[in-house]
């Protein structure tokens, strides 16, 4: 019962068994001892199920607000919101973003183009993206990808693999398409795909 739907479903199915067997043993209770018991002990297996499906579905949807493992890498990077560039430190970094170390005078939904440094420095190896910031704190700023070229997205992918401590978790991470969309040289993140041509254009020209 791993998928989400399935376990609201059956939430909804044992708040209603556990409604019925309720009215039951009252009807029970001075009439029918044995009957009481029998439904008394079922009542708490009903409740048990419910709690531990409750607990399952709420991890679930905790876990899936953070859609990819995040991987801790130090790197230079290099961000650029047209008026404005910065040179932050890479603290973690994730399939679906990163966390930059610095300060910066931007606001969450600002839009930039990001190029993490490798050894080669900032060369065509580099991992080059088109982002957006979607958290600020006072250490730093979040970047989600928008998109990237399939040759980013393939270098984004080594880097990660090379530093990950769970190789297993991180290849299903891999293997999933419900974050992006693979498409002519470019990985776009699904929320953006209607303006993947004016992306293409801008990481054309990075």
């Amino acid at each position: 019962m791993n998928d989400p739907k399935t376990k609201l479903n059956r939430l909804k199915e044992l708040k209603v068994k556990i409604g019925c067997t309720e009215a039951t043993l009252d009807t029970y209770r001075d009439s029918h001892p044995f009957l009481y018991q029998t439904n008394f002990y079922y009542l708490e297996r009903l409740n048990q199920e419910l709690q531990d499906i409750e607990n399952s579905y709420r991890e679930m949807r905790n876990g899936n607000k953070r859609k990819f493992s995040r991987i801790a890498i130090q790197r230079a990077v290099h961000i650029d919101f047209s008026k404005k560039k910065y040179h932050g430190v890479l603290e973690n970094i994730s399939l679906s973003g990163l966390f930059i170390n610095g300060s910066f005078e931007q606001a969450k939904g600002d839009i930039c183009k990001i190029a993490i440094r490798t050894a080669n420095g900032y060369s065509d190896s580099a991992i080059r993206s088109v982002g957006v910031i979607t958290r600020k704190t006072d250490s730093g700023i979040g970047v989600e990808f928008i998109a990237m070229k399939t040759a980013s997205y393939k270098a984004l992918k080594s880097d990660i693999s090379t530093h990950s401590t769970n190789p297993l978790i991180l290849k299903d991470e891999i293997a999933r398409r419900d974050f992006f969309c693979f498409s002519d040289n470019l990985v776009c993140n699904r929320i953006f795909i209607s303006k993947r041509n004016k992306l293409r254009k801008i990481l054309d020209l990075f």
